[in-house]
């Protein structure tokens, strides 16, 4: 069952994508992890495919041994195209990056597109 629709080129914070190592899915959430098994994110989505899918990130890493809410008025997702691509939005810039998943293990990067739009300083921090 798809995921969520969101607009192409939404997704997740540049700095989580870069460090995502690892995925957990089932039929209702996804989790991204670093190299060293710590999560970075937590995503909902309606189905248990991730190519096709899109997320909306409910709680992530803030690099500070924590794992937060997404700020309200906010919105963190990504979505997995069947060409390899994933995209997104961290709440104020937009970023696109090829992707391969295996079982569970998901290969993210190098990120090749990303605006560098200026916000509000505690968006720019959640994004960072």
């Amino acid at each position: 069952m798809p995921g969520t629709h969101h607009e192409p080129g939404n997704g997740l914070p540049v700095g989580v994508v870069v460090q995502a190592g690892t995925y957990k899915a089932d039929e209702r959430q996804m989790s991204l992890f670093d190299p060293d098994g710590k999560e970075l994110a937590a995503f909902s989505a309606q189905g248990s495919e991730l190519t096709g899918t899109s997320w909306d990130v409910t709680a992530f890493n803030n690099g500070q041994q924590a794992v937060v809410s997404v700020m309200a008025g906010t919105g963190i997702t990504a979505s997995f195209g069947a060409d390899g691509k994933m995209g997104g939005s961290g709440g104020c810039n937009r970023y696109m990056s090829p992707f391969q998943s295996d079982g569970s293990k998901i290969t993210i990067g190098p990120v090749v597109v990303s605006t560098r739009k200026a916000c509000e300083q505690k968006v720019m921090d959640q994004e960072a």
